[in-house]
């Protein structure tokens, strides 16, 4: 005898038995301990295995050698014109069988040949497509009595001496699909699989004669291709490990979905689907790759073969998905592991926004259909996803960077919770999106959920470059908590400038521009060269509002700008006029930067409100400034100023000293009159200063001494006194700097992380006494969370309710005092 199929890398045992009066050559049973080259690794009684993934001789063929061990069907011979399609079958090939023409077949065969100890049964699977409703597979012909099988669309059967037995398709095969047959020769089961059910009723006996000689053959009455033809002697019973490893075996490797729970060779559960009316939600369009070489599977790219409402829409190879799984050289190495996936069954012609994480736009949307993908083994990396998007949603305008592949990584299918990747689509070709490197079950749970989600655009936080002017269109959606977000281009936006949380308020109609027109501001200054100077911003935003301009709760409005823009404004006073210099925003009905120009003075700007910021922060490392209660609109900038005292107020000396992490500021005046107040401002970086507190003026002719104390948290913090007289004019005394490294909010943590939604998040602070700022953000930047708190001593911990924040991940930073400086951020997961 001859073993054909593999290399035998164990040992193998051969016998003899004696089949209805026949000895020998009839029948041979072969068992291979190691390995298990065999479809589910099935090795008993395996009698017959022609595979169009190997043992084909040219193309056209000219013989068909069995995989198995039975020597006495070694092969098949052509008649007439048999052709390959390389990738007819799930990129496996597949023969094209036209019927009495062009066939392959083998003579003077044995119905014995097939039989197992028993001498009465075999089974036989067979995966093939035909062309009509009409035509039909022939298997085996019994030359004298005239016996034989034959499978078709609308019906396969045995017919025996005794009877035939038949299966009436209940939906006949599509004439574009494969389909797996299994059936029982001489009794019990035969069905039929379309599409993950069942598709077929039995009726009939059979009694084929096992001791006439006839004609095994790959044949048919029409035209058919055919990939794989397997023989077991003996009855197989749906629902046992045998038959549902064998079928495991055809549903992975030609993308056929089956009614019942894929398994390994080995009988891990690849993939649970029960079909309809289940718990099993996924059980749709299954297909899968895997390497696993107890059955000589390589299975490198798949999809399904079910076309009925883009199943088989979905495309998954190892590494790079090509046009034949044969050539497919990627290597993947040995041993068993599986990738295999199927969908929801919902819709692909429509979107929908729910069931959305929030670190995602809110101009997102995505497909309802969702897969599931369940990983077996750990010898399948990278993979290649590609998407074929062509009869689906509306693709006008799309490109690349508009589809991400969206991963719920705890693969419970919420992705509202838990962990998500988003992976960027690397290329659009003939509308079919294209995923590279996507590595699957990172988590190691051995399950992924994804879908598709596209429009994602979450711009990015920029600044106009000098000399520009760039419209600043208000995005059709808000961010998710409600923010209005300005920036370059309205379909496809990547560079964000300002932004309008509208606070309840309705019937605006906003149009804005941003501007840092260089050539035509260039730090303008006006000056007096005697007590007053100003100097402009270059950096402007013209706000238009054609609403109805009744705001009564006010909004808030979040400016961009640069450091450097502030610090170039003061350089460029007038260096003639003394004093501390300001920097004050303003908001002015001026309708463009040339009228701002036209209404600046020494002293400001005609018509303008000065506008105090609520906050100050950075967003993507932009720094901002946020102002509440606007229900006014047009164009928003700084100006520094510089105004020589006249106040009539003499300041004798200013001095401060730290202690325990308190600073103490005192001051000493050698004459006061009309004077109102005394303001005691601090700052880490000197813009911008904040008030620590004030004192009523004395009015004392002779002076007065003052002090005022407040916690200092950053480590250096300046030292300014504002003081104001009873007409509202201001001078500032010279900067005091105070340092104490012990001063600053050394470490912070957050617990717990993840933190149930609802539940408190704690943060532990040491070397925090006096007042802590903490700022919750979401993945946009939006603040979510802006409170200042008070520690009473070094160590402490603040609550943080979640309640009202949403699901994902947030940031929350850390400022010492009242926001001078930032002590690091942490990232949050809200469940």
């Amino acid at each position: 005898m001859a073993f054909v199929g593999g290399n035998l890398l164990g040992t193998a045992t051969f016998g003899t038995q004696v089949l209805n009066g026949r000895l020998g050559g009839d029948f041979v049973y072969a068992r291979v301990d190691y390995p298990f080259l065999a479809p589910g690794a099935q090795i008993s009684n395996l009698t017959a295995w022609f595979k169009s993934t190997a043992l084909l001789t040219g193309n056209p063929v000219s013989s068909w050698k069995n995989s198995s061990a039975n020597s006495s069907l070694t092969g098949l011979a052509n008649t007439g014109t048999v052709p390959v399609d390389a990738a007819g079958a799930n990129y496996n090939p597949s023969l094209s069988i036209t019927g009495g023409t062009g066939y392959l077949s083998a003579n003077n065969i044995f119905a014995s040949n097939f039989l197992d100890a028993s001498g009465s049964r075999y089974s036989v699977y067979t995966v093939y497509k035909p062309s009509a409703s009409t035509d039909q597979l022939s298997l085996w012909n019994e030359s004298s009595t005239g016996t034989g099988l034959s499978l078709g669309a609308t019906a396969s059967s045995v017919t025996g001496t005794g009877g035939n037995k038949s299966i009436s398709k209940t939906t006949p095969l599509p004439t574009g699909l494969f389909s797996l047959d299994a059936l029982v020769v001489n009794g019990g089961a035969m069905s039929s699989f379309l599409n993950g059910r069942s598709n077929g009723t039995q009726s009939g006996a059979t009694a084929v004669s096992v001791s006439n000689a006839g004609i095994f053959q790959v044949n048919g009455t029409g035209n058919m291709e055919v990939a794989e033809v397997v023989v077991y002697g003996g009855a197989h019973t749906a629902g046992q490990s045998t038959m549902n490893q064998i079928d495991t075996y055809f549903g992975i490797k030609y993308g056929i979905t089956l009614p019942h729970h894929y398994y390994s060779t080995v009988g891990d559960t690849l993939f649970r689907a029960d079909g309809a009316g289940t718990a099993y939600l996924y059980d749709n369009n299954i297909a899968g790759i895997a390497i696993d070489s107890n059955e000589v599977l390589i299975q490198e790219q798949s999809r399904s073969q079910n076309t009925a409402l883009k199943g088989n829409m979905l495309i998954v190879g190892v590494d790079t998905i090509v046009s034949s799984n044969q050539p497919n050289n990627t290597p993947v190495g040995s041993g068993i592991s599986y990738l295999v996936w199927g969908d929801n069954g919902a819709s692909v012609l429509t979107t929908q926004t729910a069931d959305m994480p929030a670190t995602v736009s809110s101009c997102a949307y995505r497909l309802p259909r969702e897969w599931k993908i369940n990983r077996t083994g750990t010898g399948i990396g990278g993979t290649q996803v590609r998407l074929d998007l062509n009869s689906t949603i509306p693709l006008s305008g799309y490109t690349e960077v508009d589809f991400q592949l969206m991963i719920d990584r705890d693969g419970d299918g919420d992705f509202t919770t838990g962990t998500q990747t988003l992976v960027n689509a690397a290329y659009l070709a003939a509308n079919a999106a294209t995923f590279n490197n996507v590595v699957w079950d990172q988590d190691g749970n051995g399950t992924d959920v994804f879908t598709l989600l596209i429009n994602n655009r979450i711009p990015t936080v920029a600044l106009v470059a000098n000399a520009g002017s760039k419209p600043a269109v208000k995005l059709p959606c808000p961010d998710l908590a409600g923010t209005l977000i300005f920036a370059n281009d309205a379909t496809k936006p990547t560079e964000k400038y300002m932004a309008i949380y509208p606070n309840g308020n309705a019937g605006y109609n906003f149009s804005a521009t941003a501007v840092n027109n260089n050539p035509l501001i260039n730090n303008q200054r006006k000056t007096n060269a005697t007590s007053a100077t100003s100097a402009l911003s270059n950096r402007m935003y013209v706000v238009t509002d054609a609403g109805t301009n009744n705001y009564p709760t006010g909004m808030k409005l979040r400016l961009y700008y640069a450091p450097a823009d502030s610090a170039a404004a003061v350089t460029a006073l007038d260096p003639a006029v003394t004093g501390t210099p300001g920097y004050r925003w303003f908001r002015t009905p001026a309708a463009t930067p040339a009228d701002v120009l036209a209404a600046q003075t020494v002293n400001g700007v005609t018509g303008a409100v000065w506008l105090t910021p609520s906050a100050y922060g950075a967003e993507n490392g932009v720094s901002y400034a946020e102002f509440n209660n606007i229900n006014s609109f047009g164009t928003f900038g700084a100006l520094a100023t510089r105004l020589s005292s006249t106040l009539p107020v003499k300041l004798a000396g200013f001095k401060g000293s730290i202690a325990n992490c308190t600073a103490t500021l005192t001051w000493e005046t050698a004459q006061e009159e009309g004077v109102s107040y005394f303001e005691l401002q601090s700052s880490t970086d000197g813009m911008p200063y904040l008030s620590c507190g004030k004192v009523a003026a004395s009015n004392d002719p002779q002076g007065h001494r003052y002090g005022l104390s407040s916690p200092q948290v950053a480590a250096a913090t300046l030292y300014r006194l504002k003081m104001v007289d009873k007409d509202s004019a201001v001078v500032f005394s010279p900067v005091v700097s105070l340092y104490s490294p012990a001063c600053s909010v050394r470490s912070w943590s957050v617990m717990p992380n993840p933190v149930p939604r609802g539940g408190q998040l704690g943060i532990s602070i040491r070397n925090g006494a006096g007042s802590v700022r903490v700022v919750v953000t979401g993945m946009q930047g939006q603040k979510l969370f802006d409170r200042v708190f008070t520690l009473s001593s070094a160590a402490g911990t603040i609550q943080i309710p979640t309640a009202g924040l949403p699901r994902g991940i947030v940031t929350v930073s850390v400022q010492s005092g009242r926001g001078q400086q930032v002590e690091g951020v942490r990232k949050v997961v809200i469940q």
